[in-house]
């Protein structure tokens, strides 16, 4: 038998800038399958992977998965990892400052050289060169490996120095910070001492040095005064806030001329002279950060020593959350006041009301603390209805609140959605049918209507027809009186179709679990999700100006292109993007029966703890490819080396190959995209598309195969 493995990829990333108040920031952390949440030091590998040191050895991540090499798989990992670096051969070099181990990982072979006689140096061991090469910090002096053995690294003009940091300057200069006092820049082993307080810094003592734009070159102090030095001149950039957010570990430069600057006490960024901090979680503790990478796709990436690893990823929505508006409770409804800037947002824990514009949050309406507040319909400033779980309907008239409950006329407490009609009634979604309210009495519609449920999950009004849903009963129409029937005889007329929305051309848009529906000129279209996408309950799906639709569900929110929704073939490419709490949403949970607000350019989703607003005109196309590897493959419980699986030629097996599973990635960071697969073993099946990253074959007959992936 002969197998070959074929992958298809293209790369190349676009650069803006980004302002900080338009970054979201990812948080991955042991929810998210990291192993623990006290991070070293990180760095990027050729095909994009991060590799993570920690002290339970190494962590690779590809944007999904994590994957772990420690002690159990080299004992000589038992004291973890520390410091990190990867050199120009796309070898990971790491060091552990416990057992005094350096180690050198390429093609799955771990090789180690014990240290101790070698080093003191307890923050940062690893450097390249100017060639790429990785070089470890000792006493007072540099190493190398040369042939498999570590000897010394000679550089005129390092004799005596007490090292704490070096830089390889792209001059071909060697700087080197002082454990103690000031900084030396040494050129063809000339060495030239420079005091930071001539400079204007605060404290002598230099932590960190870094590369610039060309040949320029970045410091800082201990008292966190940033240093830029360019074209022989020296330039002092202070911030009282950086000044007093301790120890700074981490500083990245990247091509833009921006400056990342990692503390113990948070992340903060340079650009353009001024230093602003990135706003911390308010359920976190400040990031106590270890180390800052660029991620191939753009994203900066960091490592902390309390909250796992972040990303920062350009945001197309604001979260607002406040612990004491929604930290306990779910959110039910969003209902925009008049002045067009302001929310009313009802939630299991009475009513609260958000400034879009300052972002601030304040609980309104104090005698409806405690209700569960299903949904809003405001009239006038004045005349505000309220429909409650359990509680009947109140109304806020003249400054004073109203209660109707079963003892005036109500069929059941319990109303899920409120809609006022063109002849100024109110209809009511109630778990005991519709009912309409005039201000006086409540009138139910006629025992004749037989409709199929009595649960009314959502309303909908499309000019003079009211569009509602019922529990497992499909979706019907409402007219001059009359019960429209829109998917009886379908095969979504016994499903719950959960809400409504509508588009700039008047097409009207739903969900329901596994599939999404179109209603054109009251005529019905139904497309079932692709096998590719994850079977979920669906429940809002708002068409933005970019031909996407938005999807709600309950486990996340998605977008999908329109172009892609085919109403007869579920198994067509299919390609979606998804966002979590990972990406920056309140939680993963949107409850079926909380009902969202939808305008023409923006989009409010209530959540389990906060609201989400979508701003789609701030999602930009993704121009990045990553790279597709074939990770693993795995013969009859028997796995390749990794330099087998670099050998471009052909494998030959023996007969008898009974289970076959190959593993295939393509590092992705980028919050929202989702990458889908498409591979096939050729002269055995077709192409076949996945969304997982392995393929498994058993019992395969002897013959020449080539297995081929890509993405979509």
């Amino acid at each position: 038998m002969l197998l070959s493995l074929l992958l298809f990829s293209l790369s190349y990333a676009s650069e803006e800038v980004t302002a900080l108040e338009d970054y979201l920031v990812k948080n991955l952390t042991t929810e998210d399958g990291l192993p623990m949440n006290q991070l070293n030091y990180i760095d990027v590998s050729q095909e994009g992977f991060l590799w993570i040191a920690s002290f339970e050895g190494l962590i690779r991540y590809d944007g999904v998965d994590f994957k772990s090499i420690t002690h159990h798989d080299y004992p000589e990992l038992r004291g973890g990892a520390f410091d990190l670096t990867i050199d120009r051969h796309n070898g990971l070099w790491a060091f552990d400052t416990n057992q005094r181990y350096l180690f050198h990982s390429r093609q799955g072979k771990l090789q180690h050289w014990e240290t101790d006689q070698l080093t003191e140096v307890l923050d940062y061991n690893l450097f390249l060169d100017w060639d790429g090469e990785t070089v470890l910090l000792g006493k007072h002096r540099f190493y190398h490996v040369i042939d498999g053995s570590l000897t010394e690294y000679p550089l005129p003009g390092v004799e005596g120095r007490s090292i704490h940091y070096a830089l390889f300057a792209n001059d071909r200069s060697l700087w080197l910070a002082d454990k103690n006092y000031g900084m030396y820049r040494i050129v063809d082993g000339q060495s030239t001492q420079i005091d930071p307080k001539t400079l204007g810094s605060k404290s002598g003592r230099i932590v960190l040095l870094e590369q610039g734009i060309g040949q320029t070159v970045w410091a800082i102090s201990a008292e966190n005064d940033l240093l830029h030095f360019q074209d022989g001149k020296w330039s002092l950039y202070q911030d009282p806030v950086l000044q007093q957010s301790g120890h700074t570990r981490a500083m990245l430069s990247v091509s833009n001329g921006t400056v990342w600057i990692g503390t113990q006490n948070g992340m903060f960024r340079f650009q353009n002279g001024q230093i602003k901090k990135l706003p911390r979680s308010h359920y976190q503790d400040e990031d106590h950060i270890y180390s800052i990478v660029c991620t191939p796709d753009g994203n900066i990436a960091y490592s902390t020593f309390n909250n796992g690893i972040k990303l920062l990823q350009k945001r197309v929505f604001q979260t607002h959350t406040r612990e004491g508006a929604f930290k306990y409770g779910v959110v039910r409804s969003i209902c925009p006041e008049v002045n067009g800037h302001s929310y009313l947002i009802g939630s299991i824990d009475g009513v609260s009301r958000i400034d879009s514009k300052s972002g601030q949050i304040e609980a309104r309406f104090p005698e409806l603390k405690g209700i569960d507040i299903t949904d809003i319909e405001i009239i006038t400033p004045d005349q505000i209805y309220f429909s409650s779980y359990s509680h009947g309907l109140y109304a806020y008239i003249d400054g004073k609140m109203h209660r109707y409950t079963q003892e005036d006329g109500l069929p059941t407490n319990t109303i899920y959605q409120i809609q006022k009609m063109p002849d100024g009634r109110l209809a009511l979604a109630t778990y005991d049918g519709l009912v309409f309210f005039d201000g006086e009495s409540f009138a139910p519609l006629p025992s004749e209507a037989k409709l199929p449920s009595n649960l009314i999950i959502s309303l909908f009004l499309d000019g003079d027809t009211l569009w509602f849903s019922m529990a497992s009963a499909g979706i019907y129409a409402y007219r001059d009186g009359q019960i429209i029937p829109c998917s009886q005889g379908s095969e979504i007329e016994a499903t719950t179709v959960f809400h409504l929305t509508k588009d700039r051309d008047g097409n009207l848009w739903g969900g329901f679990s596994g599939g999404i529906l179109k209603i054109k000129d009251e005529q019905l279209e139904i497309f079932q999700m692709p096998k590719s996408f994850p079977y979920i309950n669906i429940f809002h799906v708002w068409r933005d100006a970019s031909e996407g639709l938005w999807i709600t569900t309950n486990t996340g929110l998605y977008r999908v292109k329109i172009a892609d929704l085919s109403p007869s073939d579920s198994s067509h490419a299919f390609t979606f993007q998804s966002y979590f709490k990972a990406d920056g949403l309140p939680s993963n949970n949107i409850t079926a029966l909380s009902e969202a607000y939808a305008e023409d350019d923006i989009f409010w989703v209530p959540f389990s703890g906060g609201v989400l607003e979508l701003n789609p005109s701030l999602l930009k196309e993704n121009h990045y490819y990553p790279e597709l590897l074939i990770d693993q493959v795995e013969l009859n419980g028997i796995n390749l080396s990794p330099a087998e699986l670099e050998e471009s030629s052909p494998k030959a097996f023996a007969p008898g190959l009974r289970h076959l599973r190959i593993n295939y990635t393509a590092p992705l960071f980028q919050g929202g995209e989702d990458l889908n697969f498409r591979y096939r073993l050729q002269g055995f099946e077709d192409w076949r598309e996945s969304n997982r990253r392995e393929a498994v074959y058993t019992n395969l007959p002897p013959g020449d195969y080539t297995f081929e992936v890509t993405y979509v």
